[in-house]
């Protein structure tokens, strides 16, 4: 790709957000290398623009990777009632704020956990919860497993994607019992599992216990 057709392409993709006018000054002019803000629906998401936050934004709340499962969850759905989820591989946060904006239109409560083992993701996912002022989302650090215990994760030092793996040093987090997870999260009620058991079709995948 030509110099020319980068520039395109960067003016078309910060287009694609409700502040590409901020986009392009802080990314494409002054080419920096710290976290941006990036608008969607009037809720901001954090990303490092470079790295795999970027295409997290992206994929979720920009090509709706979801939005048919949130369909096919709300569409029962009353006003007022509460849509209860467990996030696993929660990453930077986006499925959470597609869950807010999903929630917002139907005038629906949303309470939910997210589980993010890489601490580097996590803290993004911390920072999106609060400046989008979703404290109904619960956050939790840890790895899930079928017991307790505790991994060492070596961590990549921008990217929250696929550079977290445990090695024999690193930043120790903590390993807890899928079924004591699942359980917190549902606290008895019917909860919407995005990341368990991927199914073939969106049917079983918006799948209530």
């Amino acid at each position: 790709m030509n110099i020319l057709s980068r520039i395109l392409s960067g003016f078309r993709s910060a287009f694609q957000w409700d502040n590409p006018i901020e986009i392009l000054i802080d990314y494409h002019i002054f080419r920096r290398n710290d976290p941006i803000r990036l608008l969607h629906c009037g809720h901001p998401i954090i990303v490092n623009y470079r790295h795999s936050d970027m295409q997290a934004a992206r994929d979720v709340l920009l090509k709706g990777m979801y939005d048919q499962a949130f369909n096919h969850a709300f569409e029962n759905m009353s006003k007022n009632e509460t849509f209860r989820y467990l996030n696993l591989g929660a990453n930077i946060g986006a499925f959470d704020i597609r869950a807010l904006q999903f929630g917002k239109q139907h005038g629906i409560f949303v309470v939910g956990t997210a589980v993010e083992m890489n601490p580097a993701a996590f803290s993004r996912l911390v920072v999106q919860l609060d400046i989008n002022r979703l404290y109904s989302v619960r956050a939790v650090n840890a790895a899930v497993w079928n017991q307790r215990g505790e991994v060492l994760v070596s961590v990549a030092a921008r990217d929250t994607g696929q550079n977290c793996e445990s090695t024999p040093t690193g930043w120790p987090v903590p390993m807890r019992p899928w079924n004591e997870i699942f359980a917190e999260a549902s606290k008895g009620e019917p909860i919407f599992r995005p990341y368990i058991f991927l199914p073939s079709s969106f049917a079983p995948f918006a799948d209530f216990a």
